[in-house]
């Protein structure tokens, strides 16, 4: 299998080409805003430049394009079974969401033509919020407020969506029909994601976003003589110092932001940050990061430019002296390779520890007036392997949330601009991911974590002060 076309993210570029736009810090961090976390690829570009805001309500209601170009068997195959509503039901659909993600799976998987008689759908999609937190905020206000207009489902990220689904503004997903083998195709760090403390599935979603070490080959071939990924991915778990002393010796970092590297410690801990009774715990693994990454600054290892920076973001891109980066599926497949041979010879391999970033789950909200209906459409989108797999290969969403789906499509695929077979290597990487021990102050807690300790990265203040204004923050 050759490599698909995709298009170049626009965002990506805007970034590049506006360099007023972004503010680079050189090796120090001068803004909370360039070492926050949470911030989704889609929009993390989008908050880098100046767009319209706007509110747009968009209604579909012709016939998807997807389903034009599938055979009627897979027609029959992506869409569920004829619903039969019960009469107090509504008649619009409606999905809250902050792009349109959703708006494009749903065509793709489901299609308007599969709507029971005289119902519609109808996405709001609010591109007027430029954070994370504007946007939780903004779902807290749209849904549990009943009305004549009600959400029926919305559209959440792991980031920000644990408060949500330990609340009342969700519905547990048993409700709308989901049972335990529903979700026996997903991979199990998704489903972990999206179940409450008192084990409640309540969000699912149809995108996986393994992390990998995405490398330059032509820098590897430079330094260490050998680029294959098995030998990268040894030599950055096993001789990491040895592997950046060398590259370092030539000209070249390692790793191009201390805060790109967190997400990669933080989801291999092995307490959570709050615990059961209320207390707070710094985990072994993040002093390790504060420590490593204080290490790789001293000794020229790492610029420690801020996260979505301008200098960042260029490491995508370009000509630039930075080996590799820590990202996900969405910055590989769609951001990189986007990228094209401008951006270098490349390469993909298992980072040091297992991680995630990003991902849309879908959520019921407990104000619907269509629980049947939404029941059926999360399962046509999370649900349905062989839908979700012709959906990656005619689509950008590059990887699903089905095993099955996965495993077909990586079976002789080849990727002609990464050189080897990425999708093997997606594949081990999610059957890996643990989001054990997460807690609803995470976000908060990591992102302020990641802020101070830049002081200490950069040698202008000790750990158990940066570690105690930490604590002191957050009581």
């Amino acid at each position: 299998m050759t490599t698909r076309n995709r298009k170049t993210i626009a965002f990506m570029t805007a970034v590049l080409l506006t360099a007023s736009g972004c503010s680079g810090v050189g090796s120090g961090i001068s803004g909370e805003e360039e070492i926050l976390l949470d911030m989704p690829v889609d929009d993390g570009f989008e908050a880098l430049v100046d767009e319209p805001l706007e509110e747009i309500m968009l209604e579909t209601s012709t016939t998807s394009q997807y389903e034009e170009s599938v055979s009627e068997a897979d027609s029959s195959a992506a869409a569920s079974a004829e619903i039969i509503l019960p009469k107090e039901e509504g008649k619009i659909l409606r999905i809250l969401c902050r792009n349109e993600d959703v708006k494009n799976a749903f065509e793709g998987m489901y299609g308007t033509e599969n709507l029971p008689e005289g119902i519609s759908v109808e996405f709001t999609v609010d591109i007027n919020l430029t954070s994370d937190y504007e946007y939780a905020d903004y779902l807290s206000g749209m849904t549990g407020s009943g009305g004549t207009n009600p959400v029926d489902i919305f559209v959440t990220e792991p980031d920000y969506m644990y408060s949500q689904i330990n609340s009342e503004l969700t519905l547990p997903l048993s409700e709308v029909g989901f049972a335990e083998e529903d979700t026996a195709d997903m991979f199990g760090y998704t489903i972990e994601l999206g179940t409450s403390k008192e084990g409640v599935l309540k969000a699912v979603s149809w995108q996986a976003e393994p992390g990998v070490f995405a490398y330059r080959r032509d820098i590897a071939e430079e330094v260490f003589g050998n680029s294959s990924p098995d030998y990268i991915a040894e030599l950055m778990a096993q001789d990491y110092s040895l592997a950046a002393e060398s590259l370092a010796e030539k000209g070249f970092y390692i790793t191009g932001s201390t805060a790109e590297t967190y997400r990669v410690y933080a989801q291999n801990k092995t307490y959570p940050w709050i615990d059961k009774n209320g207390g707070i715990t710094v985990d072994a693994a993040l002093k390790q990061w504060a420590e490593d990454m204080l290490s790789d600054v001293r000794n020229g290892f790492n610029p420690n430019y801020g996260l979505w920076t301008f200098e960042w973001c260029e490491t995508f891109y370009g000509e630039n002296n930075v080996f590799g980066i820590y990202l996900p599926v969405w910055g590989t497949e769609g951001v990189i390779e986007n990228g094209g041979s401008e951006s270098g010879i490349w390469g993909i391999c298992s980072p040091i520890k297992p991680y995630y970033w990003g991902g849309n789950f879908l959520c019921v909200s407990a104000d619907t007036d269509n629980p049947v209906l939404c029941g059926e459409v999360l399962k046509a989108l999370t649900c349905n392997s062989e839908a979700m797999g012709k959906y990656v290969l005619e689509s950008e969403d590059y990887f699903c949330n089905s095993r099955n789906a996965m495993k077909k499509i990586a079976d002789g695929y080849y990727s002609e601009f990464f050189s080897q077979n990425t999708y093997e290597v997606y594949l081990e990487e999610a059957e890996k991911i643990s989001a054990a021990y997460r807690t609803e102050a995470d976000t908060e807690l990591d992102n302020n974590y990641t802020y101070v300790m830049q002081n200490y990265i950069n040698d202008y203040a000790s750990y158990e002060d940066c570690e105690a204004e930490v604590l002191e923050s957050w009581k």
